[in-house]
């Protein structure tokens, strides 16, 4: 989210101008995926995976709240694979987190609740305080496998 706010602050250029039909915070999400291009092509071509990943993230971020699911799933895929080459745990269950929100969101339960497990453990192994968050997510969304639930 700091990186989100980080590019709505630092634009690269002016944006085009969103259709006027749009509320303001969809106006805003569409200017940071035009932003944050120029920042994904510079990490690119010097070689930054972190930054690379980062601006993914923040990618599948916007259109996920921009109600573009699949856009965010293939970002947030995107940014994981990059964060899993980096070594940066912190950030890939942070992005499997938003992973799982984005796959529930577009009615996949049981890919949303992998991507959570998965968050959940690298949470619970670096003691973050986002696990319970995750941990409650798992527990309001019932597993479609489970003849229980």
């Amino acid at each position: 989210m700091l990186l989100t706010c980080a590019l709505l602050t630092v634009a690269t250029g002016p944006s085009q101008a969103a259709p006027a039909a749009l509320p303001d915070v969809d106006v805003v999400l569409i200017a940071e995926i035009q932003d944050t291009t120029g920042w994904l092509a510079l990490h690119q071509e010097v070689g930054n995976r972190q930054g690379e990943a980062e601006t993914w993230d923040s990618i599948g971020f916007a259109h996920h709240h921009l109600h573009e699911y699949g856009e965010a799933i293939d970002c947030y895929r995107r940014a994981l694979d990059l964060f899993e080459l980096t070594g940066d745990r912190d950030f890939q269950a942070d992005t499997l987190h938003h992973l799982g929100d984005s796959r529930l969101a577009a009615g996949d339960v049981e890919a949303a609740r992998d991507a959570w497990r998965r968050s959940l453990a690298i949470f619970d192994s670096v003691e973050h305080s986002d696990a319970d968050r995750v941990r409650d997510k798992l527990a309001a969304t019932p597993d479609p496998g489970d003849p229980a639930a």
